[in-house]
């Protein structure tokens, strides 16, 4: 693993895939796999190719939880419940609560699962409302323990935030589609193109799987361990 690992390095210091589309990321990986000629000849179909792409891309997202994204919506007084984007990827990345009648308005909320709650108080789902605390999810919604008073809901200044990571729109074969940049379009996330040629290869040949996932494990530990340093660590101080 050690040596895919260095490989990877070398890779990526040796021949940078600089995309700046999924039309790039597929002309490389046709380079690659010496896949050239004309559409009608192509061993690797586009729609295949398109596929791989999509399924890779997803994948790599995942891993480096990118793109992110924001959801707020208006509390209700006694409504514990609401629903969680569409677009979420996995666990929220950061949950917080707005208050307006507090000193210290944004509260970055806690999680706790259901049967931790379900230990502590059986009947937690009707206690009484107050200043939430605490969140936990529950089939597609996200809970709010307690739930939101009158005191501390119904107005636009009293509202959950939602920070988290948003799937990726899937590409198509159509020539707009393939002219957006992955990794939503954030230029910083450029260099995650040589993982997107290693994956589709992969996927496409059957072979070099070992190689992807050594870089996509090297990935997912960089990112977290750049996640618990700047994002985790300083959000434990209180509000």
């Amino acid at each position: 693993m050690k040596q895919l690992i260095l490989l990877f390095a070398l890779i990526m210091a040796a021949s940078p895939v600089r995309a700046v589309s999924f039309d790039d990321i597929i002309d490389q990986v046709r380079v690659d796999l010496h896949d050239n000629g004309s559409s009608d000849t192509y061993r690797y179909p586009q729609a295949d190719m398109v596929r791989a792409a999509n399924f890779i891309h997803s994948e790599i997202c995942r891993e480096a939880k990118i793109p992110q994204a924001s959801y707020s919506t208006t509390t209700i007084a006694d409504q514990a419940e609401y629903s969680m984007p569409s677009d979420i990827i996995g666990h929220p990345l950061r949950v917080s609560y707005y208050n307006s009648g507090s000193t210290a308005s944004f509260r970055r909320l806690t999680y706790v699962d259901l049967d931790a709650l379900d230990t502590e108080n059986w009947s937690w789902e009707s206690a009484s409302s107050g200043l939430p605390r605490e969140y936990y999810l529950k089939a597609g919604n996200i809970g709010l323990k307690p739930a939101p008073s009158a005191s501390y809901s119904t107005t636009t200044w009293n509202t959950l935030n939602v920070y988290y990571n948003q799937d990726p729109t899937d590409i198509t074969t159509s020539t707009t589609s393939l002219a957006t940049s992955p990794f939503g379009g954030q230029s910083q996330y450029q260099s995650y193109g040589n993982i997107l040629v290693t994956g589709i290869k992969a996927m496409l040949t059957g072979q070099g799987y070992d190689l992807y996932y050594a870089m996509l494990s090297n990935l997912s530990e960089t990112v977290k361990a750049n996640y618990d340093r700047f994002i985790r660590e300083p959000d434990r101080r209180s509000y």
